[in-house]
């Protein structure tokens, strides 16, 4: 099957890597010591959907290493209703970047219940959302909370994901006043890349209801934002760093291409 194909993949790769004996020796380590605490084992095979499993068998094997010290956290948070069947079809994958998953292994367990809803599209977007990782966890927790209002806008927000992280300590306080309009904003990456001088000149509209409303409704507004993003001083802002900058024009590039593709399949940006 299809997802057998992917987890071997994962094992080659694994292989690959590393002293593929050496390899095997500690994975199969791994598994004999995990086969032989009968609790945890016991745990696994009555999980109601434990058959779901096998086909990612030698994936699974393939990071037997380092999933061991894991396993019990792994099976607190897969042992709830509906849990394994939304992350199973992407087992393969998210065993295939657990290197870079692992680190961050507790705190995903901690939040399973909001991450796994929407495990593919994360990992879809997974190097620009890794970049949000590195802050405090009290402030990554509540970022996790808007998690269900923008994993539907990933794909249409695209490069602006990594582009608003420098900022999204200024962002983190309106971000749900943001959501219902940044599908609109979207092909104008000037205003993600510059979302820390436009909340410093006028944060203070999103602070006001009824104004806040009036502007960002208004179709011209993201047009108007991004104007104001390239040409706004930026110095009273950023200080020194003033003058950094990154090449957000190429994925306003980007965005132009895509928009295109989307306008000849009647699917264009509203």
């Amino acid at each position: 099957t299809a997802s057998e194909e992917r987890s071997a993949r994962v094992l080659w790769t694994r292989l690959r890597q590393a002293d593929p004996w050496d390899a095997l020796r500690q994975d199969a380590a791994s598994l004999l010591r995990l086969g032989s605490n009968v609790t945890l084992a016991r745990g696994y095979l009555q999980l109601s959907s434990s058959s779901r499993l096998v086909p990612h068998a030698a994936a699974i094997v393939a990071r037997a290493a380092k999933l061991e010290r894991h396993a019990p956290g792994i099976l607190l948070a897969v042992d709830r209703d509906g849990i394994l069947e939304l992350v199973e079809p992407h087992l393969d994958e998210v065993l295939q970047r657990f290197d870079q998953i692992e680190p961050h292994l507790p705190f995903v367990l901690d939040h399973v219940d909001v991450l796994a809803p929407h495990v593919g599209v994360i990992l879809k977007h997974f190097d620009a959302l890794l970049l949000y990782v590195d802050q405090p966890k009290d402030d990554l927790a509540s970022l996790v909370q808007y998690l269900p209002i923008f994993a539907p806008l990933f794909d249409t927000l695209g490069p602006n994901i990594a582009l608003a992280q420098p900022h999204i300590k200024a962002l983190a306080p309106h971000l749900s006043t943001i959501a219902p309009h940044a599908a609109r904003f979207a092909p104008y990456c000037a205003v993600s890349a510059n979302a820390d001088v436009l909340l410093w000149y006028f944060g203070w509209v999103l602070r006001l209801p009824l104004l806040r409303h009036l502007l960002l409704s208004l179709p011209a507004m993201p047009r108007i934002a991004a104007f104001l993003a390239r040409r706004l001083p930026r110095r009273p802002v950023r200080g020194r760093t003033a003058d950094y900058e990154c090449d957000w024009e190429a994925c306003e590039d980007f965005f132009r291409e895509t928009q295109r593709g989307r306008r000849g399949r009647g699917l264009a940006f509203a």
